[in-house]
């Protein structure tokens, strides 16, 4: 008799880092989940022969018998590394969810998922996280050219809720409008596997490939449990974007824009959140090829990253025109 399991895939993005990725794989093995209903393919990008020892050491003492590890000799960047997964159909779970180092799955939450979620045969699941922000600390006005100073870090604690609602389906309006965080989402293999990425290693592209999972996929659900924590940096840190930098961000921009008005709102506040960090003698390297499809308002801004009225006062220009004006002396 042949047995139908249940099986997801789980890929842990790793990039040298052995104790935040040990922190990782220990969250999914302290899940206490039969090893038959699951797989752990580890992405060790820009890979170094010490990282991978401590990694395969790590699982022959573990004992783990569905976890492997793919080693990349250059840096690809996540979004890059999935594209080529996928395509080459390295996964082999119904579904798919996506871990970076330093990521913690609560416990239980796999079995949860597995009892009360997979036979709804959904292409795309959604749940709250715990999120522990790194927010640069403030430098005092003496030290604030001091080039050598390391920058430090405190951390800011915060929810991230999809809904307000308990579990419930969701429109794909709603679904875009969420955060670009892969953590605490599971997709449907088959749905995700011919999603493209813009070019190599570019700037921010996996905001790009998150909004392009999401509209390939034509159902979802909302479950109201905190499913993981995820510890990271702000989007755009305080160092100025330079003239590179912002060509980057908008080659990714000018695809993202569509018919789609929270993916067009999304794309707004990436470029308020740039152009803050920008001095104003840059700003009119800022020109968005698409911005005809913004006109009427085709856009919807959910404040996610900031204010709405704060968004539009900086792409005003953007909105109308397709680029920001020089600033004159």
């Amino acid at each position: 008799m042949k047995i139908k399991l249940k099986k997801i895939s789980i890929i842990v993005y790793a990039r040298g880092d052995f104790e935040q990725t040990k922190k990782t794989l220990y969250s999914i093995i302290d899940q206490n989940v039969n090893h038959l209903f699951f797989d752990v393919l580890i992405l060790s990008d820009d890979s170094n022969p010490n990282f991978l020892e401590k990694l395969n050491k790590f699982i022959d003492s573990e004992l783990l018998i569905n976890y492997s590890i793919l080693p990349l000799d250059k840096y690809n960047g996540l979004p890059l590394s999935l594209v080529f997964l996928l395509k080459n159909n390295l996964v082999n779970g119904k579904y798919t969810t996506i871990l970076k180092s330093g990521d913690v799955l609560k416990e239980g939450w796999i079995q949860y998922f597995l009892d009360n979620l997979f036979d709804l045969n959904k292409d795309c699941y959604m749940s709250d996280l715990k999120e522990k922000l790194l927010v640069e600390k403030k430098v005092s006005k003496k030290d604030r050219n001091k080039d050598w100073l390391k920058p430090e870090y405190k951390v800011v604690k915060s929810k991230i809720f999809i809904s307000e609602s308990s579990s419930k389906e969701l429109t794909l309006d709603e679904a875009l409008s969420t955060k670009a965080i892969f953590l605490g989402k599971f997709f449907k293999t088959s749905r995700i596997k011919d999603i493209e990425a813009v070019d190599d290693r570019i700037l921010y592209q996996h905001i790009f490939v998150y909004f392009e999972m999401i509209l390939k996929c034509s159902s979802f659900y909302y479950v109201s449990k905190i499913s993981a924590t995820i510890v990271h940096k702000p989007l755009f840190p305080h160092k100025k974007m330079d003239s590179e930098r912002i060509k980057l961000l908008l080659n990714v921009l000018n695809v993202m824009v569509c018919q789609k008005p929270y993916v067009n709102g999304q794309v707004l506040q990436l470029l308020a959140l740039a152009i803050i960090n920008t001095s104003k003698d840059l700003r009119y390297v800022y020109k968005l090829k698409n911005y005809k499809y913004l006109d009427n308002k085709n856009y919807v801004i959910v404040p996610t990253y900031m204010s709405k009225w704060k968004t539009i006062l900086l792409t005003k220009n953007i909105i109308e025109t397709g680029k920001l004006q020089k600033k004159r002396k």
